[in-house]
């Protein structure tokens, strides 16, 4: 149905021994002008006998072991995956409007009383890539270990880890998730940065707020370059989001012994882009934010 391109390169194997499984070696998923959207070397499903015998295809678990996923964007605004399932959600769009008018009434009480959208159970990513090309700006993300558990009706637990340069980051989050609305509350926690946040979107209407709290030991260590400070930097931000704005109000930033009070709006209908920032602190230490470098005398 979305025209793209699922290979399967490598052997396919069935064990019953401790249940169903199914084990397909070297997978590609792709779109069908041939971008990749991502491989793998193995994937092993466990399928729910019972749910498919009254024909619901639900997954015990599934299993992706060395995943590569590619995440592209180097042309328009609309990366490969966009790309990936934007045909398929026009031509299909009349026809599913006039499915959902029709059901409407049953899915949405049938969704509330045991949603499991993705229809597995337990699915599980090991030693995983990202590889970010955005506007030839590449970013490797390495050793993700993911594990995502649907652990009640609407709600699932996601946890794993992955490697940015020599930290391991751990990741913890709830995700619950109805027909119209999204909540995510966790964090993203490292020996020298955590990120906790709490996000609630509106599905029906693109709309979402989030509160944002980051704690960064040193600055300097998100980036190769030297232009980046070498300080600490606590945020703590309230932010309002929808398809044409960008609001960030109320926030407080502080770097150092620096408290600053900021608002803003990044309006991305118009072009060009509008951005609006309001900062105000009760004083600042210039010295703070004055890159020293060590002169050493011979």
């Amino acid at each position: 149905k979305t025209g793209n391109i699922l290979s399967l390169n490598g052997d396919i194997s069935i064990s019953i021994l401790s249940g169903v499984k199914l084990k397909v070696d070297k997978i590609e998923y792709k779109i069908n002008n041939g971008d990749r959207l991502f491989k793998s070397d193995e994937l092993i499903i466990s399928p729910d006998i019972f749910s498919l015998i009254k024909g619901n295809i639900i997954f015990k678990s599934l299993k992706l072991v060395n995943p590569i996923f590619y995440i592209t964007n180097n042309d328009t605004e609309n990366s490969n995956w966009n790309k990936a399932f934007k045909n398929n959600n026009t031509t299909t769009k009349n026809s599913k409007e006039k499915n959902l008018s029709i059901k409407n009434e049953n899915i949405l009480d049938n969704n509330k009383k045991n949603l499991n959208p993705l229809n597995i159970n337990y699915l599980t990513i090991k030693n995983a890539k990202i590889k970010y090309d955005i506007k030839d700006n590449k970013i490797d993300v390495n050793d993700i270990d993911l594990v995502l558990n649907f652990i009640n009706p609407n709600e699932y637990k996601i946890k794993g880890s992955f490697k940015y340069k020599k930290e391991r980051i751990n990741i913890l989050y709830d995700l619950k998730y109805d027909e119209a609305n999204t909540e995510l509350v966790g964090n993203i926690k490292g020996d020298t940065i955590e990120v906790s946040n709490n996000t609630k979107i509106d599905l029906n209407r693109l709309i979402g707020t989030t509160d944002l709290k980051i704690n960064i030991q040193n600055l300097s260590d998100l980036s190769e370059e030297r232009i980046i400070f070498n300080m600490p930097i606590v945020v703590d931000a309230n932010i309002d989001f929808n398809k044409e704005k960008f609001i960030v109000k109320d926030s407080k930033v502080l770097i150092k012994k620096n408290l600053i009070n900021l608002n803003g709006e990044y309006i991305k209908k118009n072009k060009p882009k509008i951005v609006k920032i309001s900062i105000k602190s009760p004083k600042l230490y210039l010295d703070d934010f004055i890159f020293k470098k060590n002169n050493k005398k011979k």
